[in-house]
């Protein structure tokens, strides 16, 4: 009889064990991706992870670096110390108080130490060194911009005529679609005016070779599966190519668009030229339903054939 006791004590125990061990550790599912300025982050071990709290915690070191602050670790308090730009912030291990430069702020969770890694909340850190956080729900990402960071161009699109604007070649063969429509907008910038938003994309950055444009792109709205954002290659003004990913990634992600595809040649389109290529126009739909396609000129663009 206290045999069966004693076993059934100890089952218990380790069973409340296993929950408390569970209540403090991140899981795989509650892993998130940080974005600085449209870089993403690397963590060589320890990730960054939801907290029961439901609050998101970082390596402290080099999410606060990677923001242009400094980092020390005071062992014998148990205190990490941020400093940057005069700004100084104390975090203590444990404690949900907070000691920004002469004031103390009180946190909703507080930081801890998971795996060797000082974890720290993401969101209390990155406004207190002057970034805006921004939390994407469903991809689980976080996007910090601080305050050096280049802003999104908005879209500022003039209403349009297709065919004497952006006429498409016969190869095609078919208009673009809700180009007709009243509302549909078109806006012309170069590459020196990226970050560029288009519908419910983010372009970032465009670099041509000599065999694809690489764009480096966000999807805003995503709530399934992402896509990336559609292009057509405009040549002798006209477009002739059009290229449309299928699924794409979620986050910040480059995607490279062949200028030229093996079916275009023998279809008699031929070669795709980089200095022959007047523009890039990338096509979306905005929040309201109406076409909004953006023309980035050709970085390399020489002149006509």
């Amino acid at each position: 009889m206290k045999k069966g006791i004693l076993i059934h004590t100890i089952t218990t125990i380790l069973m409340m064990l296993s929950i408390s061990v569970l209540a403090v550790c991140p899981c795989t599912q509650n892993t998130v991706a940080v974005y600085v300025d449209g870089e993403k982050l690397s963590f060589p071990d320890q990730v960054p992870f939801i907290n029961p709290d439901s609050r998101t915690l970082v390596p402290v070191r080099f999410v606060s670096e990677a923001l242009g602050a400094n980092v020390d670790w005071n062992g014998e308090l148990q205190r990490v110390d941020i400093s940057h730009q005069g700004k100084g912030i104390k975090l203590t291990i444990g404690q949900k108080e907070a000691k920004v430069d002469a004031g103390v702020v009180t946190l909703d969770t507080n930081a801890a130490i998971v795996s060797d890694r000082t974890m720290v909340p993401l969101r209390f850190v990155s406004e207190c060194l002057g970034a805006e956080v921004e939390w994407n729900g469903n991809v689980r990402e976080v996007y910090i911009t601080t305050a050096n960071a280049k802003p999104v161009k908005p879209f500022e699109g003039a209403s349009f005529n297709q065919e004497e604007e952006l006429p498409v070649s016969e190869y095609l063969g078919y208009k673009i679609p809700f180009a007709d429509e009243s509302g549909a907008r078109l806006s012309y910038i170069t590459v020196d005016e990226l970050p560029a938003q288009v519908g419910d994309y983010i372009i970032y950055s465009l670099i041509v070779d000599d065999e694809y444009v690489h764009v480096k792109q966000r999807e805003l709205t995503s709530n399934n599966m992402p896509r990336p954002v559609g292009m057509h290659i405009k040549e002798n003004g006209y477009l002739t190519r059009n290229r449309h990913y299928g699924d794409g990634q979620q986050g910040i992600n480059t995607y490279s668009y062949p200028l030229t595809l093996k079916r275009e040649i023998a279809d008699g389109r031929g070669k795709a030229e980089k200095t022959k290529i007047e523009a890039f126009v990338f096509d979306s739909i905005n929040d309201i339903g109406y076409l909004e396609m953006l023309v980035i000129a050709n970085p390399l663009y020489e002149g006509g054939n």
